[in-house]
């Protein structure tokens, strides 16, 4: 259940800072437009909200599997967890490249930054997810051809 919740909590984590970022966008210009006239701009604003979504919904399938005692639960929990932190990273970074070295600087997104950087090792390393999806694979794989 853990790593279905730590997907939850990647994707409503950047929330805040997605919004400190759309009312940055609107204010701050460069060659005569606000940043959010700029496509590149508003593509990277489009990726983190794509991201949080994707994480929302894939830790909510997980948990309702867990609780509904799946097969594939323990898989998808994984993967929710992966792919909240890879999701959480590239959200941190996208942030990082809106808000230019003011943002490397500034206290609140640095922050966030660094520990969503490091949050693909909390709760569990990559590879130890990978491990446990790919045995769960295995595990359904075994089972279909038992059949």
């Amino acid at each position: 259940m853990n790593r279905a919740l730590f997907g939850l909590l990647c994707a409503d984590v950047v929330r805040p800072f997605l919004t400190d970022a759309l009312e940055y966008v609107g204010s701050r210009a460069t060659l005569g437009a606000t940043l959010d006239k700029h496509q590149h701009v508003q593509r990277r604003l489009v990726e983190i909200e794509i991201g949080m979504q994707r994480t929302r919904w894939m830790a909510l399938a997980a948990l309702e599997q867990l609780l509904s005692h799946h097969p594939a639960a323990l898989a998808n929990c994984s993967i929710a967890k992966l792919g909240g932190a890879r999701d959480l990273a590239q959200a941190a970074l996208h942030l990082l490249a809106i808000h230019g070295s003011d943002g490397y600087r500034r206290g609140a997104l640095a922050t966030f930054v660094a520990d969503a950087l490091a949050m693909g090792s909390a709760g569990g390393t990559e590879e130890m997810h990978s491990r446990n999806i790919f045995s769960q694979m295995q595990r359904a794989a075994h089972t279909a051809g038992v059949r």
